[in-house]
Order: structure tokens, then C-alpha cells, then sequence
């Protein structure tokens, strides 16, 4: 009976202290992360050009922080936005898609970029977000697809390269896919001289693509989410910037967390900017 009470009071010991510790590290604070990348792509006309990361919203993760989300953008003034995937998932509800319209309504007048994460596949409210998307000018709904945004004098340019997701297409892992994707952005006048600004969702995709990319973000990791020192062993790229050759990778680890586990350990709310600069001033 001693025994018994013993690992009992272990137990519970032990269920205290994790609690405390997840209590203590979930935190809902807004970090904000900024990157400077110098790349003598980008075409020295277009001056330096400011982007705002953001990425794995899923739509409730913020916990009614929406207007500091609002606030911290517009605050920095980006030239555009860039929301990496999962914007919203299978928690989505109604009010959910009425906080996506305000944060779109709040940024009307910059210009927005906008990918396909995994979770959008069979989430909650699909019809209508995508719905939503198509009634705003200024998002650009990437599928596989090249934009270019030009300068103020409409003379030189970068690509904006947005990829699907995987979860899209038959089951396939990320790499495969990439390989697949890659063959239709190449139709679509691709030139690898340029500076080409490449969204997709999943960082794995950075094997694939870092032979094309000059800068590739991406999200999906969450950091990890709950940060157990394991975690480097799970995720080849989980959270910061990477870099292979000419091409750099930076991982947001995101603005929510998985509907199925709505806690982080270890990670933080993040919104990254990053500055793209020519290094021929």
C-alpha cells in the first residue's frame, strides 16, 4: 500500500511540475524577428525591399490577438506580405473567417502574396475562404505560379514564386512534389538570373528547391511546436534562416498552433521581417 501511495504521489509530483511548465511556456506574446538578406539579384533600382513573414495562422491560434497581429505590421511598413499556408484548418468557424476578413480589410492597401499550407486541404470553411481571398485586389493566390513585382518605375523586377502544397496532390512527400511543381514554374518563363522569391509551405521543399530559389520561406513546423531537444533529430529545418549555396531558407515558426494541440512549449508567436538588399550600393 506504501508502494502504491508512493508512485502515486510520483505521479502526481510529476503531472504538477509539467503542468507548470507548460503553463509557463505558453506562451501568447508576439515575438518579432528581423533578417537582413544581400543578394546581388535583386535589381539595384528596387532600393531595399521589406517583407512581412507570416505563416500557420489556422485561423484561431492567435487567441484574440488579431489587432496586435494589425498593429505590428503596419507599424513596420512592409512593401508586401508573404502568409506561407495553413491559414485556416478543420477548427475553423465562422467567426474565425470573420477575423481572416479584417486582417485582410487591414491590408488593402499592401500588396499580399498568399500560398496553400497542408491544413487548407480539407479545413473547415474552405469554399468561403477561398471565396474571400478572390474579392481582394491586392492578394495575389499563388498556385504554382510566377508573379512579378515590379519597381516604382515599372523597369526591373523580382519573381514571387508561390508553390502548392504537397497534401494537394495524390499523397505525394514533398520532395517528389517539388520536383513535379518545378517543371510547371519552369514553363512559365522562369530565368534563374533573376531574383526569385520563392513560397512554399513545407521547409523540406529546400532540398528541391534551393537550386532555383534566392530566398524560399516557409512555415509548417511551428518550431516544433513543443520543443523537446528530440526535436532536431524530427525537423532538418525547423525555425531561423538556412542557408545552402546562394539560396537562403527562413522558417517562421508561425502564428498558431494545431487545432488537435492548441499549446506550444519551447516556441514563440512569431512574425519575421526581412529586408532584401543589393550588395553592389
Amino acid at each position: 500500500m506504501k508502494k502504491l501511495l508512493y508512485i502515486i504521489s510520483v505521479v502526481l509530483v510529476l503531472l504538477g511540475v509539467s503542468g507548470i511548465i507548460i503553463i509557463a511556456n505558453n506562451d501568447k506574446s508576439l515575438y518579432i524577428n528581423n533578417f537582413e538578406i544581400i543578394n546581388p539579384k535583386l535589381p539595384r533600382e528596387m532600393g531595399e525591399l521589406k517583407i512581412a513573414h507570416l505563416s500557420d495562422y489556422h485561423s484561431h491560434g492567435l487567441n484574440y490577438q488579431e489587432d496586435n497581429l494589425i498593429d505590428i505590421v503596419l507599424k513596420n511598413n512592409p512593401d508586401i506580405i508573404c502568409f506561407t499556408g495553413d491559414f485556416i484548418d478543420d477548427g475553423t468557424t465562422q467567426n474565425d473567417l470573420n477575423e481572416i476578413r479584417d486582417l485582410f480589410d487591414a491590408f488593402k492597401n499592401i500588396p499580399v502574396f498568399l500560398i496553400n499550407g497542408n491544413h487548407e486541404f480539407d479545413a473547415k470553411g474552405q469554399k468561403e475562404y477561398y471565396a474571400t481571398i478572390m474579392e481582394y485586389e491586392n492578394i495575389h493566390f499563388l498556385k504554382n505560379e510566377i508573379v512579378r513585382l515590379y519597381s516604382s518605375t515599372n523597369s526591373s523586377y523580382i519573381n514571387i514564386i508561390g508553390m502548392d502544397d504537397a497534401a494537394f496532390h495524390g499523397g505525394l512527400n514533398q520532395e517528389e512534389y517539388a520536383s513535379i511543381a518545378l517543371k510547371e514554374i519552369e514553363n512559365q518563363l522562369f530565368n534563374y538570373n533573376e531574383f526569385n522569391l520563392f513560397l512554399a509551405h513545407n521547409p523540406d521543399t529546400f532540398d528541391v528547391y534551393s537550386r532555383y530559389a534566392s530566398l524560399q520561406l516557409s512555415g509548417h513546423t511551428h518550431g516544433g511546436q513543443i520543443n523537446f531537444p528530440f526535436n532536431k533529430l524530427i525537423y532538418k529545418y525547423r525555425s531561423g534562416l538556412y542557408q545552402s549555396g546562394d539560396s537562403t531558407l527562413i522558417v517562421s515558426e508561425g502564428l498558431g498552433t494545431s487545432a488537435y494541440l492548441p499549446i506550444r512549449v519551447g516556441t514563440r508567436l512569431e512574425v519575421n521581417f526581412i529586408t532584401l538588399k543589393n550588395n553592389n550600393e
